[in-house]
Protein backbone atom coordinates (compact mmCIF):
# COMPACT_ATOMS: atom_id res chain seq x y z
CA UNK A 1 0.00 0.00 0.00
CA UNK A 2 1.60 3.47 -0.78
CA UNK A 3 1.45 6.06 1.72
CA UNK A 4 -1.05 7.98 1.81
CA UNK A 5 0.84 10.17 4.71
CA UNK A 6 3.09 12.14 2.31
CA UNK A 7 2.19 15.25 0.20
CA UNK A 8 3.61 16.11 -3.01
CA UNK A 9 5.98 18.02 -2.07
CA UNK A 10 7.26 14.81 0.41
CA UNK A 11 6.48 16.10 3.50
CA UNK A 12 4.53 14.28 6.09
CA UNK A 13 1.03 15.36 7.48
CA UNK A 14 2.52 16.00 10.60
CA UNK A 15 5.17 18.59 9.31
CA UNK A 16 2.25 19.99 7.05
CA UNK A 17 0.21 20.62 9.90
CA UNK A 18 3.09 22.17 11.93
CA UNK A 19 3.03 25.04 9.30
CA UNK A 20 -0.39 25.97 10.72
CA UNK A 21 -2.93 23.91 8.66
CA UNK A 22 -5.66 23.38 10.82
CA UNK A 23 -5.99 19.29 10.33
CA UNK A 24 -10.13 19.17 9.95
CA UNK A 25 -9.24 21.36 6.76
CA UNK A 26 -7.16 18.28 5.42
CA UNK A 27 -10.78 16.35 4.24
CA UNK A 28 -11.89 19.86 2.69
CA UNK A 29 -8.92 20.72 0.47
CA UNK A 30 -9.67 19.17 -2.65
CA UNK A 31 -5.85 18.13 -3.15
CA UNK A 32 -5.37 16.31 -0.31
CA UNK A 33 -3.69 12.80 -0.76
CA UNK A 34 -5.18 12.27 2.95
CA UNK A 35 -8.88 12.66 2.68
CA UNK A 36 -9.35 9.44 1.67
CA UNK A 37 -7.64 7.72 4.51
CA UNK A 38 -8.90 9.96 6.72
CA UNK A 39 -12.49 9.05 5.47
CA UNK A 40 -11.17 5.52 5.60
CA UNK A 41 -10.14 5.31 9.36
CA UNK A 42 -13.75 7.24 10.31
CA UNK A 43 -15.99 4.34 8.28
CA UNK A 44 -13.92 1.44 10.27
CA UNK A 45 -13.74 3.33 13.96
CA UNK A 46 -16.72 4.68 14.49
CA UNK A 47 -18.99 3.94 11.10
CA UNK A 48 -19.37 7.78 11.08
CA UNK A 49 -21.21 7.38 14.33
CA UNK A 50 -19.66 10.85 16.30
CA UNK A 51 -20.87 9.30 19.35
CA UNK A 52 -18.95 5.93 19.67
CA UNK A 53 -17.16 4.61 22.41
CA UNK A 54 -15.12 1.42 22.16
CA UNK A 55 -14.91 -1.19 25.39
CA UNK A 56 -11.61 0.35 25.72
CA UNK A 57 -12.97 4.26 25.98
CA UNK A 58 -12.26 5.34 22.39
CA UNK A 59 -14.02 8.02 21.70
CA UNK A 60 -15.79 9.77 18.56
CA UNK A 61 -15.61 9.19 15.10
CA UNK A 62 -11.66 8.44 14.64
CA UNK A 63 -11.95 7.12 18.09
CA UNK A 64 -9.62 9.34 19.95
CA UNK A 65 -8.35 7.65 23.21
CA UNK A 66 -9.15 10.28 26.18
CA UNK A 67 -5.11 10.00 27.06
CA UNK A 68 -4.26 10.73 23.94
CA UNK A 69 -6.33 13.73 23.45
CA UNK A 70 -5.38 15.11 26.92
CA UNK A 71 -2.00 14.09 27.20
CA UNK A 72 -0.77 14.96 23.05
CA UNK A 73 -3.34 17.52 22.43
CA UNK A 74 -4.75 19.36 25.29
CA UNK A 75 -8.22 18.32 24.21
CA UNK A 76 -10.81 17.65 26.80
CA UNK A 77 -11.94 13.80 26.70
CA UNK A 78 -15.47 15.63 26.70
CA UNK A 79 -14.78 17.34 23.41
CA UNK A 80 -13.90 13.88 21.34
CA UNK A 81 -17.39 13.74 20.65
CA UNK A 82 -17.09 17.35 18.46
CA UNK A 83 -16.88 16.27 14.78
CA UNK A 84 -14.56 18.82 13.57
CA UNK A 85 -12.40 18.17 16.89
CA UNK A 86 -12.17 14.59 16.81
CA UNK A 87 -10.78 14.88 12.93
CA UNK A 88 -8.30 17.20 14.22
CA UNK A 89 -7.07 15.42 16.94
CA UNK A 90 -7.26 12.21 15.12
CA UNK A 91 -5.27 13.55 12.19
CA UNK A 92 -3.09 15.48 13.77
CA UNK A 93 -2.53 11.79 15.82
CA UNK A 94 -2.52 9.86 12.52
CA UNK A 95 0.41 13.22 11.37
CA UNK A 96 2.70 12.14 14.66
CA UNK A 97 2.56 8.33 13.54
CA UNK A 98 3.33 8.95 10.07
CA UNK A 99 6.44 11.27 10.93
CA UNK A 100 7.60 8.67 13.90
CA UNK A 101 7.29 5.74 11.30
CA UNK A 102 8.15 7.67 8.33
CA UNK A 103 4.99 7.41 6.13
CA UNK A 104 5.17 3.75 6.89
CA UNK A 105 1.44 3.35 6.09
CA UNK A 106 1.29 -0.36 7.71
CA UNK A 107 3.34 0.38 10.85
CA UNK A 108 0.92 4.06 11.73
CA UNK A 109 -2.24 2.17 11.28
CA UNK A 110 -0.93 -0.61 13.45
CA UNK A 111 0.44 2.44 16.09
CA UNK A 112 -2.93 4.14 15.50
CA UNK A 113 -5.47 0.69 16.33
CA UNK A 114 -3.23 -1.15 18.84
CA UNK A 115 -0.86 1.48 20.14
CA UNK A 116 2.81 2.51 19.51
CA UNK A 117 4.20 0.36 21.97
CA UNK A 118 2.45 -2.71 20.32
CA UNK A 119 4.82 -1.75 16.70
CA UNK A 120 7.76 -1.02 18.67
CA UNK A 121 8.24 -4.19 20.63
CA UNK A 122 8.05 -5.85 16.99
CA UNK A 123 5.31 -8.89 18.58
CA UNK A 124 3.11 -9.73 15.90
CA UNK A 125 -0.06 -7.53 15.62
CA UNK A 126 -3.42 -8.81 16.74
CA UNK A 127 -5.60 -10.55 14.92
CA UNK A 128 -8.63 -7.28 15.17
CA UNK A 129 -5.56 -5.01 14.15
CA UNK A 130 -4.66 -6.56 11.29
CA UNK A 131 -8.48 -6.97 10.15
CA UNK A 132 -8.86 -3.11 10.65
CA UNK A 133 -5.74 -2.72 8.34
CA UNK A 134 -7.59 -4.43 5.56
CA UNK A 135 -10.31 -2.33 6.50
CA UNK A 136 -8.86 0.82 6.22
CA UNK A 137 -6.89 -0.07 2.96
CA UNK A 138 -10.28 -1.67 1.27
CA UNK A 139 -12.21 1.89 2.21
CA UNK A 140 -9.65 4.04 1.27
CA UNK A 141 -9.58 2.00 -2.28
CA UNK A 142 -13.05 2.89 -1.82
CA UNK A 143 -13.07 6.72 -1.17
CA UNK A 144 -10.03 7.58 -3.40
CA UNK A 145 -12.26 7.72 -6.64
CA UNK A 146 -14.82 9.63 -4.71
CA UNK A 147 -13.19 12.25 -4.01
CA UNK A 148 -10.60 13.00 -6.61
CA UNK A 149 -10.79 16.05 -7.72
CA UNK A 150 -13.73 17.65 -5.99
CA UNK A 151 -13.31 20.95 -5.43
CA UNK A 152 -15.42 21.36 -2.26
CA UNK A 153 -14.16 18.30 -0.97
CA UNK A 154 -17.61 16.44 -0.56
CA UNK A 155 -17.71 12.94 -1.19
CA UNK A 156 -19.33 12.85 -4.63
Amino acid sequence: MRSPFRQRSGASVGRTLGRGAAPYDLLRRPDSACRPLILAVIKCESDFDSRAVSRKGARGLMQVMPATATGTFDVHPDQLFTPAVNIDTGTAYLGLLADRYRGRTLQVLGAYNAGPSRIDSGSRLPRETRAYIRCVGKACEHYAPLTAGNKEGAIQ
